[in-house]
C-alpha cells in the first residue's frame, strides 16, 4: 500500500493491540522475536564513534 493513515494503522497493524492495551513489554518482545543479538564489537564501535579512535602511532614523513 503506497499510503496509509494513523487510523488504518491503529486498526490493522500487528502492533495495534499492544498500543491499545499499553503493553510496552509485549510490543518489544514481539518486535525483537527472532532478531539476532548485536555483534560484540558494536559496543566498542559505539565508544569509538563517540570518543574517536585511539591514535596508534606517529605518521611517517612523506618521501616527496
Amino acid at each position: 500500500m503506497p499510503t496509509t493513515t494513523v487510523g488504518y494503522e491503529r486498526a490493522l497493524s500487528w502492533w495495534a493491540g499492544y498500543v491499545e492495551k499499553g503493553e510496552e513489554q509485549g510490543f518489544m518482545d514481539e518486535l525483537l522475536d527472532g532478531q539476532p543479538d548485536a555483534p560484540l564489537y558494536y559496543g566498542r564501535m559505539k565508544t569509538q564513534n563517540r570518543d574517536g579512535a585511539e591514535v596508534l602511532g606517529d605518521v611517517a614523513p612523506s618521501l616527496s
